[in-house]
Formats: structure tokens, C-alpha cells, sequence
């Protein structure tokens, strides 16, 4: 009963310890994906502030004709793209119902350099003809478009890894609460076991300790159960027998 009883506590802990353990490893990968996507909310956040960067040197150059400008946007357009495939590459793999957003921001920028450069080959050609103006004007109705869509992004994925944060906290709380459920049946499983084991154990042993000095005083009239059990009380049983067989054996040689 007592191997039993420590066989159940062993059991209730290891599952305590699965349930932990497999709780932890969760979040931790909760909590990794959520650092994960929190960065790419930064990120975000700078490609909206270096798109506002291209609005402004574009307009500079398309509509005060500053060939000085133009170095500044092709580099700020460079780092916008590799930003934005950044962020793809973090959201693709923590986050993938993102990635159609983020490829949204590509093509929307891409199609913000391909009206530009449309531009620049009019102007090239025509002057600031009536289609010139017209593209440049496409230009920047296509920026505020994407300024607006990447702050709007931005929000979205903030939005989100609140989210991630709270069912994060929600689920390590309900990880504490199944291992103190555990933990309680483990102590009431304990708790009752060892009580029931201690009585069993205290009566058994006065039975025997009764045994024992009715035997001594030569009375074999009793019988004490337990004869077959495997533990400890069991072999103090089936001694206890062995005493009675032998005191009845020496009392037969005695008489003879």
C-alpha cells in the first residue's frame, strides 16, 4: 500500500512536471513570437517615417526640379525595400496572415517608383507638359495613399501583439491554475493515503502485539488476517503464525 501510495504521488507529480514543463516550452514561444512581431512594429514604423523622407525629396525634385535630392531618395527607396522584406521575412514565419499586408506596402511602393519614373521620362522628354503635371500629381495621391496604409499596418500589428501579450498572460495563468489543481489532489491524495495507511499500519500492529502476548501467555485461540499481503505486516503476520505452529508443536512434545 505504501509503494502504491508513493507510485500515485510519483505519477501526480511527473504530470505536474509534464504540464510545467510543457507549459513553459509554450510560452516561451509565445512570448518569442511576440518580441518577434513587436520588433517589425518598429520597423513599420520606420518605413513610414523613411517613405515620408521619399514624399519629400520626390516633391522637391518633381516640383522644384532639385537634382540634389535625387541620391538621398534612391537611397531612402533601397532601405524602405529592405525594410519592408524584413518585416515579410519575421511575419512570414511568426505571424503569416500579415505577409499579404506587407506585399500590399511592396506593391504599393514599387508602383509609387514606377509612376515616378514615368514622371522623370515626361518631363524628360515633354517638359512640365499638362501629362508631366498630371503624374505628378498621380505621385502624390499614390504617397498619401501609402503613408496612410503604412500607419494603418502599423496599428494593425500593434493591435495584434497587445493581443499575443494577453492571451500570453491569460495562458500562464491557466498553466498556474492546472498545476495547483494537481498539486492540491496530490496533497489531498497523500493526505488521505498516509492516513489510511497509518490506521491500517496502528491496528494491524496492536493486532499483532495482542497476538503475540496472548501467544505468550498460551493462548493460541486467535487468528490474525493479513497472512497474504506482500508488505512488511504480511511477513510479521505469517511469523507470528509460524510462533503459534511452533508453540503448538513444542506443547505436543511436552505432553509426550
Amino acid at each position: 500500500k505504501v509503494n502504491t501510495l508513493f507510485a500515485g504521488f510519483t505519477v501526480a507529480g511527473l504530470a505536474m512536471l509534464f504540464v510545467l514543463a510543457f507549459g513553459m516550452y509554450d510560452i516561451w514561444g509565445r512570448y518569442h513570437a511576440s518580441d518577434a512581431v513587436e520588433r517589425t512594429i518598429t520597423e513599420a514604423s520606420d518605413f513610414r517615417a523613411n517613405f515620408g523622407e521619399i514624399r519629400y525629396n520626390t516633391s522637391r525634385f518633381l516640383f522644384e526640379q532639385e537634382m540634389s535630392v535625387m541620391q538621398r531618395r534612391n537611397d531612402a527607396t533601397a532601405e524602405a525595400e529592405a525594410q519592408l522584406d524584413n518585416i515579410r521575412s519575421v511575419l512570414a514565419e511568426y505571424a503569416p496572415r500579415f505577409t499579404p499586408g506587407v506585399d500590399q506596402l511592396r506593391s504599393d511602393l514599387d508602383a509609387y517608383g514606377a509612376t515616378f519614373e514615368a514622371t522623370m521620362a515626361e518631363f524628360a522628354q515633354n517638359g512640365r507638359s499638362p501629362r508631366a503635371e498630371e503624374l505628378a500629381y498621380e505621385i502624390a495621391e499614390r504617397g498619401d495613399k501609402l503613408y496612410v496604409s503604412a500607419q494603418d499596418f502599423s496599428g494593425q500589428l500593434t493591435v495584434y501583439t497587445d493581443a499575443l501579450r494577453e492571451d500570453g498572460i491569460s495562458y500562464f495563468l491557466n498553466i498556474l491554475t492546472v498545476v495547483g489543481v494537481l498539486a492540491v489532489l496530490t496533497g489531498v491524495i497523500l493526505f488521505m493515503g498516509f492516513g489510511y495507511v497509518s490506521r491500517d499500519l496502528v491496528r494491524k500492529v496492536k493486532e499483532i502485539t495482542n497476538g503475540m502476548t496472548q501467544l505468550a501467555n498460551g493462548d493460541r485461540d486467535f487468528e490474525i488476517k493479513g497472512q497474504n499481503r506482500k508488505d512488511e505486516i504480511g511477513q510479521m503476520v505469517r511469523a507470528l503464525g509460524m510462533f503459534k505452529r511452533a508453540n503448538r508443536q513444542l506443547e505436543m512434545w511436552a505432553r509426550e
